[in-house]
């Protein structure tokens, strides 16, 4: 519901208008959705781990139905219920987040979200392939590509997205130079890095004049963390995100229940999609996107474990009984 309020202010204020911000956001970027948030990167990076945590309910909803194909009929009756019952309720919401994310026009965070679809969509398919809803699986994954991309993307501004992404140059790039220029800072502060929350004190000092303006972030959360956290702090988050994400890939392979697969495939799209856009942006350095990104890990560490955790209070209460 957070990711729907934040879409649904920020269509309603590029389509309607700056009677529409209430909120008084006063964002730089005209005709780009930015909800709450000032940068429109930002409300990207926090629909797009969003966004996929809707798509685990829908893959829940599907393994949780348990009828199997019995002619057309049967088929147009189960169609008819799923339109009144919950699941469309969460389509028609990812729709909205959908067309969101398009209007905001970023382009790194589009990329990562469709990317991080096609990619998790495949590997889904992979894994559900043997499942009795392997067909139902295929649908869904096939109809969010095709109605994202190129139904509710045609409608709402994904020409616009497009030609950003066509002007984009690396020559052009200013971010090329501070990248570079962040490396050589790294290397001065390779071991225990130069302190949380440094970034904007540290850069000026390597800043050349290549780069003309004023960076308080390196719009690269792995060189940025690599720079104030040095190889010590940096090995600590590689392992938390990398073992977050295999335990979501972990529990849609060995856990029974629908709602842990469902949240296990949404959490594994949420951390590819926010790494791939944290190349060229400094989503986690948001305090919302770092304590939503914080709450997906915990949720990849749940999903796995709680079996686990159930498995040996049923052992111990049937060893009671003996």
């Amino acid at each position: 519901m957070s990711g729907v309020f934040q879409a649904c202010y920020g269509v309603m204020v590029v389509l309607g208008g700056s009677s529409f911000d209430v909120l008084h956001i006063m964002s730089p970027y005209l005709g780009s959705t930015t909800g709450t948030f000032i940068n429109r990167n930002h409300l990207a990076g926090y629909l797009e781990m969003i966004i996929p945590i809707g798509i685990g309910l829908l893959i829940t909803h599907i393994l949780q139905n348990k009828n199997q194909w019995a002619g057309l009929r049967s088929a147009i009756r189960e169609f008819i219920s799923s339109l009144l019952s919950g699941k469309a309720r969460i389509r028609i919401f990812l729709a909205i987040m959908v067309v969101a994310l398009v209007l905001s026009h970023s382009r790194m965070g589009n990329t990562a979200f469709f990317a991080s679809l096609g990619l998790c969509g495949v590997f889904g398919i992979f894994i559900y392939r043997k499942h009795h809803k392997a067909k139902s699986l295929f649908v869904l994954f096939s109809s969010l590509i095709i109605i994202d991309i190129f139904i509710l993307g045609a409608w709402f501004g994904l020409d616009k997205l497009a030609q950003r992404l066509e002007k984009t140059s690396s020559d052009e790039e200013q971010r090329v130079y501070v990248f570079q220029q962040t490396l050589q800072a790294i290397q001065d502060y390779w071991l225990t890095g130069s302190g949380a929350g440094s970034y904007y004190s540290i850069f000026p000092l390597y800043r050349n004049a290549d780069i003309s303006n004023f960076y308080d972030h390196a719009h690269n959360d792995f060189l940025q963390i690599g720079l104030e956290y040095g190889l010590i702090g940096s090995l600590i988050f590689a392992a938390i995100v990398i073992y977050s994400l295999t335990c979501a890939v972990q529990a849609q392979v060995s856990r029974h229940t629908a709602i842990l697969k469902g949240v296990g495939f949404g959490v594994m799209m949420a951390i590819l999609s926010i790494m791939i856009h944290s190349t060229t942006d400094f989503n986690l350095q948001i305090p919302a996107n770092a304590l939503l990104f914080s709450l997906l890990c915990a949720l990849a560490c749940i999903a796995h474990g709680i079996e686990h955790q159930e498995h040996p209070k049923r052992k111990s209460s049937k060893s009671r009984t003996a």
